[in-house]
C-alpha cells in the first residue's frame, strides 16, 4: 500500500513532511483518531471511527485508490472445506462484485 500511495502522491504532485512511519492499519487509524496527524486508508479500515465521529473523510482528486486484489493459497496444501468454498465463491461471477470503498 505504501508504494500505492507514494505513487498517487507523486501523481497528485502532492508533497509532505513525514515526521513518523507506522507500519499497521490500526496505529495510523489510531494515531489520526488521536489527533496526531493524518492517513491513507481504506474507508473498510475506518468505518467504526467514521460511524463514531472519531475521524473524518478529506476529499482529494484522485482518491479513492483503486487497486487489483489477488486471491493466493499455496496450491500443494489441502484446503479446508471453508477455505475451498471461498475459492470457489470469489472464482465464481458472484463473487465478480465492485465494492465502493
Amino acid at each position: 500500500m505504501r508504494e500505492t500511495v507514494d505513487e498517487w502522491l507523486a501523481a497528485s504532485g502532492l508533497t509532505f513532511e513525514s515526521t513518523m512511519e507506522l507500519a499497521s492499519n490500526a496505529a495510523l487509524r489510531e494515531s489520526a483518531a488521536a489527533g496526531l496527524g493524518c492517513a491513507i486508508l481504506s474507508t473498510d479500515a475506518v468505518g467504526f471511527e467514521l460511524a463514531a465521529g472519531r475521524v473524518q473523510l478529506i476529499d482529494l482528486p484522485g482518491l479513492p485508490i483503486h487497486r487489483m486484489w489477488y486471491l493466493v493459497y499455496q496450491e500443494r496444501r489441502r484446503l479446508s472445506p471453508a477455505g475451498a468454498s471461498f475459492v470457489r465463491f470469489v472464482s465464481s461471477p458472484a463473487g465478480h462484485v465492485a465494492v465502493n470503498s
